[in-house]
Parts: C-alpha cells; sequence; structure tokens
C-alpha cells in the first residue's frame, strides 16, 4: 500500500486548525463505524506472507491486496492492521488481539502482526497475542475465551469487507457448530460459553476498507482498484459460497480432518 501524500501531511501540520478539524471530522466517523467504545478489538489474520530481501534474508509480513492468503485468495492483511491502529489511536484504553499461528515453520500470524501494530503507531501497552487459532472459526473460539475472562461488553472485529458476512454467520453458530478438527469440544471453550451468553456482548464488525481512507484519502484510490481487481471477485465469491453453505448446514462437509489443514476454516 502507499504511504501516503507527504504534501498533504506538511499542509496539515502547517494549519493545526485544519489538522483538528480534520481529526474530529475522523472521530466522529470512527465513532459511527464502532458504535460505541469497544472494550476489545480482534484483528482476523489474513496469514503472513515471505518476502526475500536483496541481502537473501528473509522477513514476514501481513499480506496485501496483490498478495494471497493460505488459501491462495486475495489477502488484505496489511490493511487490516492498519486499520485496527487506525482505530486506536480513537481508543487507546481498548485492547487489541493479534491473532493467528497459521503455518508450522513460520512465525507466528500475530507476532508479525504485534510487530507491525507498533510500526504503524499503536501501544504495545493493550496487544494481546493469541497464538492457538490457524482458522477464523478457531480466532472465534478463544476470542470466547478472551472476552469470558476479561468480561469485555463491547467487542469489535476488523477484517475485510468481502469477508464480514460470513465470519458474522460463524460467529452467530460458535456455539452450536461442530467443526471436524473438534476445536468446538475444547473444554476451556465449552467452559467459557456460559460466561458468554450471560455477558452477551455487543460484538461488532467493521471493514478495513471503511476505516482506511480516514487514516488518509490517499488510501481510497488503493481499495477502489483492489475491488475491481478479479482476486477480489473470486475472494467474495469464495466467503458467498461459505456462508450460504453455513446457512445450509453444509459447511466443511467432505473435509478430513489434519491437523492445520492447509485452508483456513
Amino acid at each position: 500500500m502507499a504511504a501516503g501524500s507527504s504534501h498533504m501531511d506538511n499542509s496539515i501540520a502547517a494549519n493545526p486548525s485544519a489538522e483538528s478539524e480534520r481529526n474530529e471530522a475522523e472521530r466522529r466517523e470512527i465513532e459511527k463505524l464502532c458504535g460505541g467504545t469497544p472494550d476489545a478489538l480482534s484483528i482476523l489474520s489474513g496469514s503472513v506472507v515471505k518476502r526475500g530481501l536483496r541481502e537473501g534474508s528473509t522477513r514476514y509480513s501481513s499480506g496485501s491486496y496483490e498478495e494471497l492468503d493460505v488459501a491462495g485468495l486475495l489477502n488484505g492483511g496489511k490493511a487490516r492492521v492498519i486499520a485496527a491502529v487506525e482505530i486506536a489511536r480513537f481508543y487507546p484504553n481498548m485492547a487489541i488481539i493479534a491473532n493467528g499461528n497459521t503455518y508450522e515453520n513460520c512465525p507466528p500470524d500475530a507476532e508479525i502482526m504485534l510487530q507491525e501494530l507498533k510500526r504503524y503507531g499503536a501501544s504495545p501497552d493493550h496487544i494481546l497475542l493469541q497464538l492457538r487459532s490457524y482458522s477464523t472459526f478457531t480466532e472465534f473460539v478463544e476470542l470466547v475465551k478472551f472476552a469470558a475472562e476479561h468480561k469485555w461488553r463491547r467487542i469489535l472485529i476488523v477484517t475485510n469487507e468481502f469477508k464480514i458476512p460470513r465470519a458474522l454467520q460463524l460467529l452467530r453458530q460458535i456455539d452450536t457448530l461442530k467443526d471436524p478438527y473438534g476445536v468446538s469440544q475444547d473444554p476451556n471453550f465449552r467452559a467459557a460459553l456460559p460466561a458468554f451468553r450471560e455477558l452477551a456482548p455487543e460484538v461488532g464488525f467493521v471493514s478495513a476498507e471503511a476505516v482506511l481512507p480516514l487514516r488518509n484519502p490517499c488510501y481510497q484510490k488503493v481499495v477502489d482498484q483492489a475491488k475491481t481487481s478479479r482476486e477480489w471477485q473470486k475472494r467474495a465469491a469464495k466467503e458467498a459460497q461459505g456462508l450460504k453453505q453455513l446457512q445450509e448446514g453444509t459447511y466443511w462437509n467432505g473435509v478430513e480432518p489434519k491437523k492445520k489443514e492447509a485452508f483456513r476454516l
């Protein structure tokens, strides 16, 4: 993703009043998206990307709109991290959950996310590492445990626009859906469910694409280009298929249980 316009940043810096007005306008938009002050924000993992550097070394980072995730679909994980940092600017006491441990021979997604959150400006004081999950479903299983433990009443989930409908349905079925890996029978998860139900936290979803242009208007072009790409359409179609299967009760039909299957559940 482009870093943004230095000319615009310099203009704002030279005019504190304009910067204040812009921040206040953004605050109002962020409050609309969040629907209130969240106790916690969970960033769904997009899986990390391995990059080769000039000197022959490698590094890992969240994937851009031009890269693919572990399932071979459009990634967008970097957008989620940047969006989370921007939301955290207005809710500095909010807990941030960095999720994921998708690959067996790579650094955990959550640890890479932690590095990026700090690099983009988030304070490490309220970041929680969640290293047990390897899929959207398992991220929600761990979120239930966190919510019950910390007694969160309002939770925000940040992901890409194309993923929200399926993720929302997965969360709605979190206590009834039986996954082929048996994660839903985890004793700690089952023990946390009654407290989670009693708390009945308000859970909201926010798309990274709605937040990025608030951070910098230059991101709007990046988002628009991503949405018109073939890979975005392919990912959206796959997500719609998963949503339909959840609604019909056929999700995971035919899946043979293997440890950390090479696709995200």
